[in-house]
């Protein structure tokens, strides 16, 4: 269950016990509505003095370490640490046995992408029981304040079963009126198929990879 994954890396990783009932309970609030939850520990938050992002994205548990770089782009108080809810998680959870699965996610200039500019992705997979038919990448991010933002990739169906694919999506909408994002933010990558006479317009067709990104000002990449 999510929310135990998520609690139990918690107890395990955040240092200080007072903080794990908070946290437990934000979870849980969180969870209950149908929200995706994220949680940001600095080096002097955790018991390995690492700094992780915590993302309980779409009904499923993700870990991203931070870089020293990537951790003070959150601004987290000293001793602290901060957490957040996004959009709704969803209901459409990933298949046990995928047909593809994305073994890999890699992001051009992922510590630097100059605002306003597309992205561009290497994503690797398997699909050793052939392509399925109509599919598209779909790559998602969620940060409160900003909003959930999709956008596809219609990738020619590959000849082999296992390789990479390169992939374009357009730049990542800032919100009109707010401030620009300047935290690292978790981008989620899945395949879908579409279906157009279905109830559900799309069916997942693999697991989901996620992966960091920060945006900076033209030049300063």
């Amino acid at each position: 269950m999510l929310r135990d994954a998520a609690s139990n890396w918690v107890r395990s990783h955040l240092s200080g016990s007072r903080f794990h009932a908070t946290v437990e309970r934000q979870l849980e609030e969180a969870t209950a509505l149908g929200y995706n939850y994220y949680l940001v520990m600095g080096t002097d938050s955790t018991r390995d003095g690492k700094p992780y992002l915590m993302h309980c994205y779409c009904g499923e548990l993700f870990v991203f370490e931070l870089t020293f770089k990537q951790a003070r782009r959150f601004k987290i108080p000293r001793g602290q640490f901060l957490w957040g809810t996004g959009a709704l998680a969803g209901r459409l959870e990933s298949p046990e046995t995928p047909a593809v699965a994305i073994t890999g996610l890699a992001i051009e200039r992922a510590d630097g992408l100059p605002r306003g500019s597309p992205i561009s992705a290497d994503v690797s997979y398997e699909a050793d029981g052939g392509w399925p038919d109509s599919c598209a990448f779909r790559l998602d991010y969620d940060v409160a304040g900003v909003g959930s933002v999709a956008s596809f990739h219609y990738p020619r169906p590959p000849a082999e079963r296992r390789g990479c694919i390169r992939c374009s999506f357009p730049p990542l909408h800032e919100n009109v009126g707010k401030e620009p994002i300047t935290s690292s933010i978790a981008l989620f990558l899945r395949l879908y198929r579409e279906q157009p006479n279905a109830p559900v317009a799309v069916q997942p067709m693999s697991n989901i990879r996620g992966a960091l990104i920060s945006l900076c000002d033209a030049g300063l990449g």
